[in-house]
Parts: structure tokens; sequence; C-alpha cells
């Protein structure tokens, strides 16, 4: 069990628990009784195909300002960072713990499951995705659409929006993108 001496975040917690695992493949889910955690099976199953692999829900089960919301969100980071994900932030996932090391993770927000899905397609890793279903939540309120987080994820997805797509990011080691021509006459 990882406790933070006060809420530092949805990003935050998830960065900790990441951080904290030691086995080959690390499985994630939200605690809030939304997701069948049977569900991992089907992740397991394709763990020799992909190296995070990602789920949609197959119906969302949610109000009308919700779906509008995620429909929003998941059209954005289409197009903002080219992904081919249906649905990038549902809250099941399963990743091979060595891609980890190769990905800094950053957000503070709920976007930190886009950015790793982003991150590993950008870095060449194989990213799946499988249908799931989803249920009512059973206690607690969601936050994840709240103005505060709905504010925190946009920030954080144009940080490393801007990060992603400087001239900087990536380039391989010992080859600065410094001025000057390089070459002969």
């Amino acid at each position: 069990m990882i406790h933070h001496p006060a809420n530092l975040g949805y990003g935050a917690a998830v960065r900790s628990g990441l951080a904290a695992s030691v086995f080959e493949y690390v499985c994630f889910t939200d605690g809030d009784d939304q997701y069948e955690v049977n569900d991992f099976v089907k992740l397991l199953k394709l763990r020799d195909r992909y190296d995070l692999i990602i789920t949609f829900r197959y119906k969302k089960i949610y109000s009308s300002t919700r779906l509008f919301i995620s429909w929003f969100y998941n059209k954005l980071l289409r197009f903002l960072f080219r992904t081919p994900f249906r649905d990038v932030s549902t809250g099941l996932r399963m990743v091979r713990r060595s891609i980890l090391s190769d990905i800094e993770l950053e957000a503070r927000s709920p976007f930190i499951g886009a950015e790793l899905a982003i991150k590993a397609m950008l870095h060449g890793y194989r990213v799946g995705e499988v249908g799931i279903q989803t249920f009512p939540r059973t206690f607690g309120q969601g936050s994840s659409t709240s103005v505060r987080n709905i504010v925190a994820t946009i920030a954080d997805m144009w940080r490393i929006y801007r990060k992603i797509f400087s001239e900087g990011y990536d380039l391989p080691p010992g080859r600065p993108r410094g001025g000057g021509a390089r070459g002969g006459s």
C-alpha cells in the first residue's frame, strides 16, 4: 500500500504505484468499482502482442455532459497527438514494466493515462486496445470531470504537447540540433 501525506492528484498516485511495481506486467485500474477486474484476463492474453494494452468502453453509462466531455477529450487527443485511440481515458490498463523506465511520465492530473499511451506509441512500443463493459459507480463520486481536474488535465496536456513537439524531444544520444551546417563544402 502506498500513501501520500496529502492528496497529490490522480497522476501522482498512478506514478507512485507504477514506480513501486516489481513484476514484468503491471495491471492497474481505478478503485471506484466501474471496471470488472476479471477483464485483466483479456489483457493478459494479449501480453505477447503488446507492450501496453488500454481499454475502451463498449457503452458509456454516464450523463450527457460527461459523454460530451469524453467525446471532445478523445477527439482533441487524436488531433493533437495524432493517435488512433478510441477511448484513451478508460481506467483499466496493463503495461510491460520495462517500458516504464523508457518513458518519463509527468502528468499530475487524469491526463496521465493518455500520456502513457501517447508516449508509448511515439516511442515505438506496441499499444493495443481491448473493449470492455463498465458499470455504474457503487460508491463515491467521480472527480475526473470536476472543473479542477479539467483545468489540470488541460494544463498537463498543453505542457506535454509543447514538450513532445519541441526541437529537442527524444533526440538520439549525442546528436544535438545545434546551429550550423554539417558536412563539407
